[in-house]
């Protein structure tokens, strides 16, 4: 999975088409495949965003990928999080769902 997206999510983090289209490929993905996919998945979108400056977002893009990853969460069976308010890189809300994922709070 990271080799399909590292080249796509390096080059296109300024552009906000090529962001949706990413997420948008993930939830068909999620939605076409078997669900022991779905952490990886969830995991990739993570990648995918971590080095996007969401707050230099206008504020319509900011709510269209919002209303993606919130979509991409409910295919892989995943709890969403407010792209705006999560103020560090998403590294740390991927640092937060490991420990979550290891306490085995998981979504059942």
């Amino acid at each position: 999975m990271y080799k399909t997206f590292y080249q796509l999510s390096h080059y296109g983090k300024e552009d906000i088409s090529v962001l949706i289209s990413i997420l948008e490929s993930l939830k068909v993905a999620a939605e076409m495949g078997a669900k022991r996919h779905y952490v990886e998945l969830w995991e990739i979108h993570a990648y995918v965003l971590e080095d996007v400056d969401i707050g230099a977002l206008k504020t319509f893009d900011q709510e269209v990928l919002q209303e993606k990853v919130d979509e991409l969460a409910i295919a892989t069976d995943q709890h969403s999080y407010h792209l705006v308010l999560t103020k560090k890189k998403l590294r740390t809300v991927l640092e937060i769902y490991q420990a979550v994922k290891e306490r085995g709070y998981e979504k059942q």
